[in-house]
């Protein structure tokens, strides 16, 4: 260890390591110079702290370091524990417990404190240690060190019927890619009484995404949500796993029954609002989306994409039914940013679709000229076209009698869509511009590809539901 810190004379993980040995050795003076120095390094590392604090020298201050997460503490003792220092380890936790609120420490401390003691010999401490663990019912214990296993391995040989252990050790195999033998100790730790909301959630996710299970996953999430009905995270995911066995009445049920304070979050609320547009329930989706303040997270668009997807399909849908001037009022609508949507409005913002539905609405009132020139706007955006996809002023194009410029740029749409690196949301675009050209099929086969790419991609969803042939969906009507 001296030759490796010689080599590396800044390696504070290094210098801990040498105070340790030098601590074990009786070097107390030495050991205390080398976890000085380590935190000279590095001021806030566990493992240098827990060398001053076990050889008398700790700084004041320094449980608050380790209490700032209390997986420090598993860190170091699990250190010691791979080395044989029994006692440095269970020193190490014992000053965890003394600190924290029981709340705050892992069954993993129990079970770490009772291999300790059976290391040490005492055999009823051991005992005791590993009842306070298996009786926890703690989900948020991540075991992720091979220590960790070694010690879960250990406890499940001597109590193979402790939940706990089966739980946190299925956590870890999970974690790990080995999901059947995961599921395995899961359902064992159920049925030996650990009925807990998370463990539920685990099994739907291993029903759902490993065996592609729907019906089994939706009754693991379902039974979860009857765990923890306030859970909200739990609601879009089986809001999901409905929507992929396209069971409307399930997930109308499922918003219909959710707790207000779940629906108040915005991903559950994002969710509910998707599933309004996919059963074209636009005004209620516009509803939803003025009633709810959504919190601004940076970069995020996709509340605002709603909302102008809610209002061009509304208007289409005036335009549809004759009403021309209602129409171009949703078409203005989208056009804006609303503050309670969390997004602000760009100093340059995209609204080339907005404006070309606009311009139908204005040709739709008579108003020839008000429509003509809303549509050279909307060209003049895709002049400089190459590389992407500039689908609506293609259609701008066409409504101006431009056909060769039309062509060309729907071409590059679909050009654009052949790339290898084509994002789902360029392939959507492509089928928009196949579905505009009468091309049927293949815009189904890009809708169909988009949510390929991308399972959440709900315009792709609508898109693809809706049909190519819909006049109320259609890009050009």
């Amino acid at each position: 260890m001296k030759r490796a810190v010689a080599y590396n004379p800044d390696d504070a993980f290094a210098l801990a390591d040498v105070s340790a040995a030098q601590r074990l050795a009786g070097k107390l003076q030495e050991a205390a110079q080398s976890s000085a120095q380590a935190l000279e390094k590095m001021p806030l590392l566990p493992y240098a702290l827990a060398e001053q604090f076990l050889n008398k020298h700790a700084a004041a201050g320094w449980e608050t370091i380790m209490n700032s997460d209390p997986e420090n503490y598993l860190a170091v003792a699990a250190w010691y524990h791979s080395v044989g220092a029994w006692r440095s380890a269970d020193a190490v936790l014992q000053a965890e417990v003394k600190s924290l609120p029981a709340a705050d420490i892992s069954p993993m401390v129990s079970y770490y404190l009772a291999s300790d003691a059976r290391h040490e010999g005492n055999t009823s401490e051991a005992a005791r240690y590993a009842r306070e663990a298996a009786a926890a019912r703690t989900a948020a214990v991540f075991p992720n060190r091979l220590e960790d296993v070694s010690i879960l391995r250990e406890t499940l040989q001597l109590h193979p019927d402790d939940p706990q252990a089966k739980y946190a050790m299925g956590n870890f195999l999970f974690a790990h890619s080995r999901y059947d033998e995961a599921a395995s100790l899961w359902r064992e730790a159920m049925g030996a009484g650990f009925n807990n909301s998370v463990l539920l959630r685990n099994l739907g996710v291993y029903e759902w995404h490993v065996k592609h299970n729907l019906p089994k996953a939706a009754e693991e999430y379902t039974r979860a949500i009857q765990l923890s009905p306030h859970e909200y995270r739990l609601y879009p995911d089986l809001d999901e796993i409905y929507e992929q066995e396209d069971n409307v009445s399930a997930r109308a049920e499922l918003f219909r029954t959710a707790p207000s304070d779940v629906l108040a979050h915005d991903t559950v609320q994002a969710r509910s609002i998707v599933f309004l547009m996919e059963q074209k329930r636009y005004d209620d989706a516009l509803a939803a989306l003025a009633s709810h303040t959504f919190t601004p997270w940076e970069g995020g668009m996709a509340m605002h994409s709603m909302f102008v997807f809610a209002n061009l399909q509304s208007g289409k849908r005036e335009l549809v039914d004759h009403h021309p001037a209602q129409a171009e009022k949703y078409f203005r609508a989208a056009m804006l940013y609303p503050e309670n949507l969390g997004t602000g409005k760009p100093s340059q913002p995209d609204t080339a679709e907005q404006l070309y539905w606009l311009g139908n609405a204005m040709e739709a009132q008579g108003r020839k000229s008000d429509a003509n020139a809303t549509w050279e706007h909307v060209a003049a955006q895709g002049e400089d076209h190459a590389g992407r996809c500039a689908l609506f002023s293609a259609l701008a194009n066409q409504k101006l009698g431009k056909q060769t410029a039309a062509n060309d740029m729907l071409q590059q749409c679909t050009r654009a869509a052949e790339q290898p690196d084509a994002s789902a949301s360029t392939v959507l675009q492509a089928g928009m511009a196949e579905q505009s050209s009468g091309n049927a099929e293949r815009a189904r086969q890009n809708f169909h590809r988009a949510l390929t790419m991308n399972p959440l991609d709900w315009r792709a969803r609508i898109a693809l539901a809706d049909g190519v042939n819909s006049g109320a969906e259609h890009p050009s009507q």
